[in-house]
């Protein structure tokens, strides 16, 4: 990934993405800057969404379409 810079710290970092659970079987996407540890939440995935990222790990290439698509209606931003 390409460097950003911090909103709190003003430092320059190589976001990781990370994943955390959440309630009801969902997902966080989010990377910290690791100089003050702020949190940056990229994606809130439902339980729903992860059902799908699996499917799409083993689908056929034309079935790819319709999952992208389903999978879009289950990934929030911030």
């Amino acid at each position: 990934m390409r460097a950003v810079c911090c909103d709190r710290c003003g430092r320059s970092f190589a976001p990781q993405l990370r994943e955390r659970p959440l309630r009801g079987g969902g997902a966080q996407q989010l990377f910290r800057c690791p100089h003050c540890r702020h949190a940056y939440v990229v994606a809130n995935i439902t339980a729903e969404g992860l059902r799908l990222r699996r499917q799409m790990q083993v689908a056929r290439p034309e079935a790819l379409p319709e999952l992208r698509c389903r999978m879009g209606r289950e990934v929030t931003g911030p």
